[in-house]
C-alpha cells in the first residue's frame, strides 16, 4: 500500500498524531511476531471473487478478492453483523485478540475482513503483473467500497451492528460512517482521527520503506 494514499483519498480518513503513536507498537506486533509466535491455529480465511473492483483513481483491479473470517453465530434477523477492518499491516488472524474482549462472540457475528492490499485480499504481492499498477493510489474509501460488496453481494447482509476497527481500521470505520452513513448502527474507531499530519506521512513513510526493503531482500 502505498503510503501517501491516505493523503490523495477525497474525504478518506486519516490517522491522527497520538493515534499513530497509539497504533505504532500493535503494527510492530503485527508484523514482526510472524514466524516467531504460532498464531492460532485458525481455518485458512474464505476468499471470494468480487470481479472487477473500480477504484476511486479510475484504474481498475481485475479478478479482484476479498478475504474474510466469521466468528459467532448470524441471527436468524442477520441483524447482529460486526465488521472488524483489519489494522495496517494486519491480517484476518492478527485481529483474534479483539474477540470476546472488543467484541463479544456469544452476542454478535464477527465478520473480520482483509482490507485491499492489506492481509488476504487483493494486494500487489498477489495480484498480476499488470494489476499492481492500480494499487498506487489505493484509498480508505476503495477499502471501504470492496467491503460493501463483500458484505451485500456474497453474505447477504444489508445493515450491520456495527463497525470496530483499529488504527487503519478505525479509519476505515469512519469512512464507513460517512459513505454509508445508515448502513450501520454505531461505528467505533480505536486509535484513529480523520485527519492526517505529518507525522503520520513520516510513520507511514517508515513502515512503507522497511517493506519495500524487505521484499527487495527476498524477505
Amino acid at each position: 500500500m502505498n503510503a501517501h494514499t491516505l493523503d490523495r483519498a477525497r474525504g478518506a480518513p486519516r490517522l491522527g498524531r497520538t493515534a499513530a503513536l497509539a497504533a505504532w507498537p500493535l503494527v510492530l506486533a503485527s508484523t514482526e511476531s510472524r514466524g516467531q509466535t504460532p498464531a492460532p491455529a485458525y481455518p485458512p480465511p474464505t476468499v471470494v471473487s468480487l470481479g472487477t473492483c473500480r477504484l476511486a483513481s479510475g484504474a481498475t483491479i481485475p479478478d479482484c478478492r476479498a478475504a474474510y473470517r466469521t466468528f459467532g453465530r448470524l441471527n436468524a434477523e442477520r441483524t447482529n453483523a460486526v465488521l472488524v477492518p483489519t489494522f495496517f499491516a494486519g491480517r484476518s488472524e492478527d485481529h483474534a485478540f479483539m474477540l470476546g474482549s472488543y467484541v463479544d462472540t456469544t452476542r454478535y457475528h464477527v465478520i473480520v475482513a482483509d482490507a485491499l492490499a492489506d492481509g488476504h485480499s487483493s494486494s500487489p504481492s498477489n495480484s498480476a503483473a499488470e494489476a499492481r499498477a492500480a494499487f498506487g493510489d489505493l484509498t480508505i474509501g476503495d477499502m471501504v467500497g470492496a467491503q460493501h460488496r463483500l458484505l451485500v453481494e456474497h453474505l447477504g447482509i444489508r445493515h450491520l451492528r456495527a463497525v470496530v476497527g483499529i488504527s487503519m481500521g478505525g479509519m476505515q470505520a469512519f469512512e464507513w460512517a460517512v459513505r454509508y452513513p445508515a448502513f450501520a448502527d454505531v461505528v467505533v474507531p480505536v486509535v484513529g482521527s480523520p485527519r492526517v499530519t505529518a507525522f503520520d506521512r513520516l510513520v507511514y513513510g517508515a513502515m512503507k520503506g522497511a517493506a519495500e526493503q524487505a521484499g527487495r531482500a527476498g524477505v
